[in-house]
């Protein structure tokens, strides 16, 4: 009998005394143990196809794609890294890059600019706005630099007895998560693993239940041969189907917590019962300010008499009357008094 079938064996058992009200500890612990000894198997497996990786130079030439933009060409593969961590929850994480010297330029409708850039930054990507130098209006040139971050990273959840692998921008910018049952973890596994890690011909992707984060590389509305880079309008929600990029703000008042994300409608606050947050303050207007999605960004208008006072975490406060900031990160918002500790009405904000 071998090792994973007398294993099978033991967890049936196990099983069966849970059943019958008994055991239940055992089982936790070794469902536990079935996990680690599952991570350190893929730990030890890809940490020997890195170190053979160092010595057989792999030529693996890649066409990343990014969507509604165009490609980066002539990559490689290489650059390898492999890191683990046993502080809290047990992780390890496989690292290389897609490289090639230089940039790529590539012409993106004006209105999209900022969310495209703001997407590929969060997937680690480099890219920065250029002045155009097309005659045409209506562009913005975008410079993408030659290197994508790719990464594995396998971390254990005791909860669910299983572990989860994150792949990241493995094709697309974007990731991929999985939930691997510890059974699964065998050499046919690995073997598939290893295959796909080197993009060489593999089962890797049957073998397991995927939810795409992001937009899948044979996404219909995907560029599909064009010779050229698309730059046919697309809307802000597209742009951030892409990226994953759907945002969420949370406002916490006292006892009352608000949820608003980037396809939420405007969110007004003031001391008027038809607010979407009411704010019992003497400082506060019945309308006084509101909250809108705009350009990958949460934006805050004041409109009110008093103005709106607003601190980042480990920022300075700024005040506007009859203006409007973007929100970043997460900090204070009071209305019409500074955002100070002895405040009652302070308004919380944090954007995930």
């Amino acid at each position: 009998m071998g090792i994973l079938d007398n294993l099978k064996k033991q967890a049936e058992a196990l099983r069966g005394r849970v059943s019958n009200g008994n055991g239940a500890a055992e089982l936790a612990e070794f469902n536990h143990s079935a996990v680690v000894s599952s991570l350190r198997s893929i730990h030890s497996f890809l940490h020997d196809v890195v170190e053979q990786l160092y010595v057989v130079a792999q030529d693996i030439n890649i066409e990343y794609e990014i969507p509604e933009v165009g490609s980066l060409t002539g990559l490689k593969q290489g650059r390898y890294e492999l890191q683990s961590t046993t502080r809290g929850e047990m992780e390890v994480t496989l690292s290389y890059f897609l490289y090639q010297d230089g940039e790529t330029k590539f012409d993106v409708p004006e209105e999209n600019a900022e969310l495209i850039q703001h997407g590929l930054r969060e997937n680690g990507l480099w890219v920065v706005t250029e002045k155009n130098s097309r005659p045409q209006e209506g562009f913005t040139l975008l410079s993408v630099k030659s290197q994508v971050p790719v990464r594995f990273i396998f971390r254990e959840d005791f909860a669910e007895s299983v572990i989860k692998l994150r792949v990241e921008n493995y094709e697309v910018p974007g990731s991929q998560e999985f939930s691997l049952h510890p059974d699964q973890v065998n050499d046919a596994f690995l073997d598939e693993l290893g295959k796909y890690v080197l993009r060489m011909k593999n089962a890797f992707m049957r073998k397991l239940g995927s939810s795409f984060i992001g937009i899948k590389p044979d996404d219909e509305e995907s560029t599909n041969g064009d010779a050229e880079p698309r730059t046919r309008e697309i809307s802000s929600s597209r742009i951030m189907s892409l990226f994953n990029r759907e945002a969420h703000l949370y406002l916490a008042y006292n006892e009352t917590i608000k949820e608003i994300t980037s396809r939420s409608p405007e969110f007004v606050f003031g001391r008027s019962s038809e607010c979407d947050l009411v704010v019992q303050s003497e400082f506060a207007s019945r309308q006084h300010a509101r909250i809108v999605f705009r350009k990958g960004k949460f934006v805050l208008i004041d409109q009110s008499r008093n103005g709106t006072f607003v601190k980042s975490q480990g920022g300075k406060e700024l005040y506007i009357q009859g203006e409007e900031v973007p929100l970043s990160g997460s900090g204070f918002i009071s209305l019409g008094k500074s955002a100070s500790v002895s405040n009652a009405h302070m308004i919380y904000f944090n954007i995930q």
